[in-house]
């Protein structure tokens, strides 16, 4: 979804890319919320005293998470107006 934008460097590309991925993650996220309430209702009377039962729902949040910090690097790299492939370069003349 934003393999091809974060490479071409061209900002104009790489807007509506970014607004179709925060979309997709806002909505996935979403999902996930609405499932730890209903798991959290569901299981509300019948957990015991322990607070292991609210694991799964905040490893589903965390978990979801995850899609936003392996893109934040390519995104500020793209926003700096460098690519992988310039910073490489960069590295390898020096």
């Amino acid at each position: 979804m934003l393999r091809v934008p974060l490479r071409s460097g061209n900002f104009e590309q790489l807007r509506p890319a970014l607004k179709r991925w925060i979309k997709v993650t806002g909505a996935w996220n979403l999902l996930v919320a609405a499932g730890c309430v209903v798991y959290f209702v569901a299981l509300s009377s019948r957990h015991g005293h322990a607070l292991a039962w609210v694991a799964p729902p905040i490893g589903a949040v965390f978990g979801s998470a995850l899609a936003l910090q392996v893109v934040v690097m390519p995104i500020s790299r793209a926003a700096r107006g460098q690519t992988a492939s310039t910073e490489i370069e960069s590295v390898d003349k020096t």
